[in-house]
């Protein structure tokens, strides 16, 4: 029978449930804007505790080892913002409390890394790895604006192009990129 565990107060989120290895509290990422929290609960949605609270970090997928070690993922700063990085914290899974400082454990360049998971004896770790490649094409109607003919591609780098708009005259098409970071 499922019930409410949390409600996130408007212009909050929270995402990436995780349980404890003892199966008595749950971890998950709150975010707020760009910045990311990891907190921790009982059962009954009470006893908060805050394993990590840094804006540095805009985390994601944590998983928790039986071992307490608790795994989560990171991106980087704006200059690197494609690229992610995986940390550890270790957390009594009792009461929730962070019992280390965050360690990076490795970084992926032009990768994002959003879900973990493991193994129930804590040996192995699967990482879901997302690229994007974001471009900008053209497409013309046909007569009558009823299909659309093939599009042409109009940014040909490995930047993240995103279109916004047109110029006034139609002749050039207005994009943002990431090009310098």
């Amino acid at each position: 029978n499922p019930r409410k565990f949390l409600t996130a107060p408007e212009g909050e989120s929270l995402n990436w449930p995780v349980w404890s290895p003892d199966g008595q509290r749950i971890a998950y990422v709150r975010y707020h804007g760009s910045e990311a929290s990891i907190e921790s609960r009982n059962l009954k949605g009470e006893e908060l505790t805050t394993i990590l609270s840094d804006p540095k970090f805009r985390a994601g997928g944590p998983w928790w080892f039986p071992n307490g070690r608790l795994l989560f993922t990171a991106s980087e700063s704006e200059a690197n913002q494609n690229d992610s990085s995986l940390w550890e914290i270790q957390v009594d899974p009792v009461t929730g409390l962070s019992l280390s400082s965050p360690r990076r454990i490795t970084k992926w360049a032009g990768i994002g890394v959003w879900v973990l998971n493991g193994t129930t004896d804590g040996k192995r770790l699967a990482v879901q790895k997302v690229s994007a490649q974001w471009d900008v094409f053209v497409g013309e109607w046909e007569a009558k604006g009823r299909q659309l003919k093939p599009p042409r591609r109009l940014t040909f780098d490995e930047r993240n192009d995103f279109p916004s708009a047109w110029t006034r005259d139609s002749q050039a098409v207005l994009f943002t990129s990431d090009r310098n970071g």
